[in-house]
């Protein structure tokens, strides 16, 4: 291992090449009291405390507590905004929108931090020059203003916690605005029940973001080692990893404090500890981000980030279609073009020379665990389900088959026993035996949700049992992923059977 005397500023260049993934940022409030002149959160509040009492008396009514003070200056702000003139027009706009007590502050906050724009030109020029330079894969931030898309135009905005759950991130040019964003204002996570609400989905947030955190550096700016919330995301983030793959954030973790009495750019090893797990972190002290932002720019793409992340939306899509059709369209890279014209089409090789000289009878079932639950394969259907499972079936008959039959068009019964594949073991329902009636009898009270409060083995246990009319394809797949032995790990007979009930109910057909 390198020694602490080994690290300079051009370590980051060099940690973000061997890797071969494009960095993250990690951004948050300091980010925007930098470059907009953002108030504190206390001080935003503490403007919208206008209902004739102090801010003071909701801070201190919340002992202390900042979104519990939000919870309880919406409640009489809320009053406040529905009578009184000064809100007239604002009513006009949003009134159809207001669904809870807290939505008349978003709504204000949001319309203060829209008028903001981009910030003061005059404010930090060299280094607002110097981060749009940067060759990042995306950004991931709890910030509600626009000033991350003002950086980065091309990259796609997920606009809070329901969009990114809801949706299929890439990972390539694409902005995470986890707490809301001011442009959608009841997205805002402001108050004590949003931040309720947000905690209790953290382990589906987690889920789509650990891969984030195993395959590209991650760079925090403007936040806190203290912050509770940033503490709160990463204890999700690392207990979906689980303790047997922190080694692999070894020299990809970066906290970039801003110090304005640093002499020199400073790197240093560090660890940080989040809840019973210590990670490995690369601290940086410095007085400007400037030569960070340099640092992050020196790494050249073959393939513009927004015309890459189209293409692995459109593969994406493509994949989702069983019948896709269009025209092959070719352009130069550096085209400019309105690519929501363009149907896209991939060519394919051969199968063996996309899988190499292994051939589809080596692949194991724990490689088509994994692909049903993070499509990360690139299995050939008709090879998989002819030469693959068919092997698998003779030694377990838990092995998914619905995802690669509806790829081929088979979406019911009769098209599958016209198809001539032989995988009655796997198609067919399964009874469940008898020694587990005990889990099935409680397993009728249950939902996934309950899942995440048993211990693991027992969870998937119960799996096996809960109604397949009650369970929602995507929370069982988070849930899943979440849990996830990871690659090279024994993987439980229980488990499996999860995969294919979760298999089945997302791509099978009614019974």
């Amino acid at each position: 291992m390198p020694t602490e005397s080994d690290l300079s500023i051009e370590t980051i260049s060099k940690r973000v090449k061997e890797v071969g993934r494009g960095p993250f940022l990690f951004i948050g409030s300091g980010f925007s009291r930098r470059y907009l002149d953002c108030p504190t959160w206390t001080n935003l509040l503490a403007q919208f405390a206008i209902t004739g009492k102090d801010f003071g008396y909701f801070l201190t009514k919340a002992n202390g507590d900042l979104a519990r003070a939000a919870s309880l200056l919406a409640e009489e702000f809320h009053e406040k905004w529905w009578m009184s003139p000064e809100f007239e027009e604002s009513r006009g706009t949003w009134k159809s929108m207001i669904k809870g007590v807290s939505d008349p502050l978003k709504i204000e906050i949001a319309r203060y931090l829209h008028a903001m724009g981009v910030g003061k030109a005059e404010m930090m020029p060299a280094e607002k020059q110097a981060l749009a330079k940067v060759v990042v894969d995306g950004v991931i931030t709890t910030n509600w203003d626009c000033f991350l898309e003002s950086v980065f135009p091309d990259f796609k905005v997920f606009k809070g916690q329901d969009s990114l759950l809801f949706s299929n991130p890439v990972s390539v040019a694409e902005i995470y605005k986890i707490h809301g964003c001011c442009t959608d204002p009841t997205s805002l996570v402001l108050t004590q029940e949003d931040y309720k609400q947000f905690r209790e989905r953290n382990a589906y947030l987690a889920a789509k973001l650990v891969n984030v955190f195993l395959e590209h550096p991650v760079f925090f700016f403007g936040y806190s080692l203290s912050d509770n919330h940033i503490v709160e995301i990463l204890d999700s983030v690392m207990h979906c990893l689980g303790r047997d793959h922190i080694g692999k954030l070894q020299d990809r973790l970066f906290f970039v404090n801003w110090s304005p009495s640093a002499a020199s750019l400073v790197l240093r090893r560090s660890f940080f500890k989040v809840g019973e797990i210590t990670l490995p972190i690369t601290t940086i002290d410095t007085d400007t981000f400037t030569p960070i932002f340099e640092q992050l720019s020196l790494t050249q793409r073959k393939i513009p980030a927004r015309i890459l992340r189209y293409c692995k939306e459109q593969l994406y899509e493509l994949i989702q279609q069983n019948d896709p059709t269009g025209r092959l369209c070719v352009l130069p890279l550096e085209c400019e073009h309105d690519f929501s014209k363009v149907d896209f089409v991939v060519g394919v090789g051969a199968s063996q020379a996309l899988t190499g000289a292994r051939g589809y009878s080596a692949f194991t079932r724990a490689e088509i665990l994994e692909d049903v639950l993070f499509d990360n394969g690139t299995f050939d259907a008709r090879s998989l389900l002819s030469k693959t499972i068919p092997t698998l079936l003779k030694a377990s008959r838990y092995v998914p088959v619905f995802k690669y039959l509806a790829r081929l068009g088979i979406k019911t019964l009769e098209a599958y026993k016209a198809s001539g594949f032989r995988l009655d073991d796997a198609v067919l329902p399964v009874v469940s035996p008898k020694k587990h009636d005990n889990y099935k009898k409680h397993a009728a009270k249950l939902g996934v949700r309950d899942l995440q409060s048993i211990d693991k083995d027992h969870a998937m246990l119960y799996c096996q049992h809960l109604n397949p009319a009650l369970i929602v394809a995507e929370e069982l797949g988070d849930f899943l992923r979440t849990n996830f032995p990871g690659r090279g790990h024994r993987v439980e007979t229980a488990f499996g059977k999860a995969v294919c009930i979760y298999d089945r109910i997302r791509y099978g057909w009614p019974e």
